[in-house]
């Protein structure tokens, strides 16, 4: 039977077409060549959207502290090996960066400006090699020491004799040792993601900044409010409350069995709906509205936008321009300028975001503290 199969199997793959053109022959060496300096480029490009995505997030983190549930030490630089790079720099192999250079060792790749490791002279590329007098293995090895390093100081008989109080680094051959002091901040994390979607969201610790995002906006300026606008979700408690209303009013349950079926009830009646002049599947839209009504989604928007916007100012933003950001996702989504599911329509939230605006101005004036009305500002332990 193989053997009766084989001849028609040999003609068939002899008559496919093939290209006629007589192209230039390349060698391994120079293709191999070429595909480093591509993922150099590649690599060049994740670690400025992470460097970016820091330098903009620490003053946003640093001033807020007072309206963040919780805080934490830090020292305003980030630090990674080679399995940190892969996850910015996500479809290059791990040999591949082994051939770019990186390794185990645990580098420096941004430094906050302004902050301690930046008052400490940390630069981006020093190979951090001992925190305190401890030698480490691994990032993990290096995490664990990092913490310890972080930790606040106890005082008097309950000192922390074992607290590491140091930190070296190699740079160029040299090593040298620096005692950068932590400063507290929001205790949340702020990355970027090497996601082309533009978007940005908050989870229950970290804020993530996609790179579809980074590269659709230029403006720094309207970068850091969106931050400040995530880090209001969190500080607000959004991710939480969300969840806590998915299960009291029952869309956790419902929701997902429903969106299926109007899922399918939009595909059999899509012909009719567009019939009768449907701009979006009615079904699934109408799904989508009742599961975001009940969690509150589109009410969390609007605070996270009020609040955020007055971290972007404790921060030291500006406010002018910063309702554009909304017409480029109504540039991306039309349907945002009118159609309220998850989020505000655009009109509404450019609106009271210029509103909000007047608001800080005149609090400004009167020298009075930017704390959003209705916010909660913890108490210093």
């Amino acid at each position: 039977m193989a053997r009766s199969l084989l001849l028609p199997a040999l003609l068939l793959l002899a008559a496919c077409a093939t290209p006629r053109a007589d192209l230039p022959q390349l060698g391994r060496a120079e293709v191999d060549e070429r595909r480093r300096a591509i993922q150099n480029e590649a690599l060049a490009d994740a670690l400025a959207r992470e460097e970016r995505v820091l330098r903009l997030a620490w003053p946003v983190l640093l001033e807020n502290e007072p309206l963040c549930p919780r805080v934490t030490n830090r020292m305003g630089l980030r630090l990674g090996d080679k399995d940190t790079v892969h996850g910015l720099a996500k479809g290059l192999k791990r040999d591949h960066l082994e051939e770019l250079g990186w390794g185990d060792d645990v580098r420096v790749l941004s430094v906050a400006p302004g902050s301690p490791a930046a008052g400490a002279g940390i630069m981006p590329g020093d190979v951090l090699t001992k925190v305190g007098d401890s030698e480490f293995a691994s990032g993990d090895g290096a995490g664990r020491l990092l913490a310890a390093y972080l930790r606040p100081q106890k005082e008097g008989d309950d000192a922390d004799e074992d607290k590491p109080t140091s930190l070296t680094f190699e740079r160029d051959g040299e090593a040298f040792t620096v005692s950068p002091e932590p400063v507290s901040t929001c205790d949340v994390r702020v990355v970027s993601s090497p996601s082309g979607s533009i978007n940005a969201t908050a989870s229950f610790g970290t804020l993530t900044m996609y790179a579809g995002l980074l590269r659709a906006v230029e403006d720094d300026e309207v970068i850091a409010f969106i931050i400040a606008h995530e880090l209001a979700h969190w500080a607000g408690k959004h991710p939480r409350k969300v969840v806590r209303n998915s299960f009291v009013t029952g869309a956790a349950f419902w929701g997902p069995p429903l969106y299926l079926a109007a899922q399918g009830l939009d595909l059999l009646t899509e012909p009719v709906a567009k019939a009768m002049g449907a701009e979006v599947p009615p079904f699934t839209t109408l799904t989508s509205r009742a599961a975001a009504g009940a969690v509150k989604s589109a009410d969390f928007e609007r605070e996270a936008d009020y609040a955020g916007l007055y971290m972007h100012v404790r921060a030291g933003g500006e406010t002018g321009g910063l309702a554009d950001v909304f017409q480029l996702f109504s540039n991306i989504s039309p349907r945002n300028s009118w159609l309220l599911v998850s989020h505000p329509t655009t009109p509404e939230r450019q609106l009271r975001l210029n509103a909000a605006a007047q608001e800080i101005a005149a609090k400004q004036a009167a020298g009075e503290p930017l704390i959003p009305d209705g916010w909660e500002v913890r108490q210093p332990q």
